[in-house]
């Protein structure tokens, strides 16, 4: 009797699409309770990483931007590209075209503004034993303090940094949502114990974590301690 070897591919596409459906419900909900002031997902994460010190992102300069430009852009451009394409579709199909715009437009109002205010009210936190790094819902990293053999500041764009400290990208995971990270981490020893999730699949952690923080030298102290 020849048994066929079990495909796993399957359910790991599953897996995933799940996970990204989970973030994108809970985006969701980060902006309808923003709106109604009630308790966001992003706080209710926040509450139940532990005890320790809590190192936010609220002055991330790209990120701040592309909200901003996302908010112009749906107010001026998306009308006007209603407005230049209404003679292009067919009588028939302008409902379901502006309406598909329209939706495709708030999908991306919903994502940006929604990833950003979970990524302000998630902290990174130094416990007493645990360092938990969070950006947003997308992306985790969970390893013992005693794994981190090193925290410096950095300066610059990884561009820089990166050759500069004889590193190749391949040797760093960034841990930001999109802004230029100013704090390294150097994981010595075995790279097992650092459990990284991103949305919501495993993934190892490479030698170095890169992060961004408000409170650079700060973080960077708490590490030290």
């Amino acid at each position: 009797m020849n048994v066929q070897p079990f495909d796993k591919e399957p359910q790991r596409l599953r897996a995933l699409v799940t996970a990204r459906m989970v973030i994108a419900w809970r985006l969701w909900l980060e902006v309808v309770c923003a709106l109604l002031r009630r308790r966001r997902p992003s706080q209710a994460v926040a509450a139940n990483l532990g005890p320790g010190l809590r190192f936010s992102l609220h002055k991330g300069a790209i990120s701040s931007i592309v909200v901003a430009l996302t908010v112009i852009a749906s107010c001026v451009d998306i009308p006007l590209i209603h407005l230049l394409s209404n003679n292009h579709v067919p009588a028939a199909l302008r409902g379901t075209f502006h309406a598909a715009l329209l939706a495709l437009n708030a999908a991306g109002l919903i994502w940006i503004i929604g990833q950003r205010s979970a990524v302000t009210h998630i902290p990174h936190v130094v416990g007493p034993v645990i360092l938990r790094l969070r950006v947003g819902f997308r992306l985790e990293f969970d390893l013992p303090l005693s794994a981190v053999s090193g925290a410096s500041i950095l300066k610059g764009s990884p561009r820089e940094w990166i050759p500069a400290r004889g590193l190749t990208r391949a040797d760093v995971t960034l841990v930001t949502p999109m802004d230029e990270p100013n704090v390294l981490l150097e994981i010595g020893g075995d790279l097992d114990a650092v459990r990284g999730l991103r949305a919501g699949r495993a993934m190892r952690s490479t030698r170095y974590l890169a992060i961004r923080v408000d409170d650079a030298e700060g973080f960077r102290r708490a590490i030290a301690r």
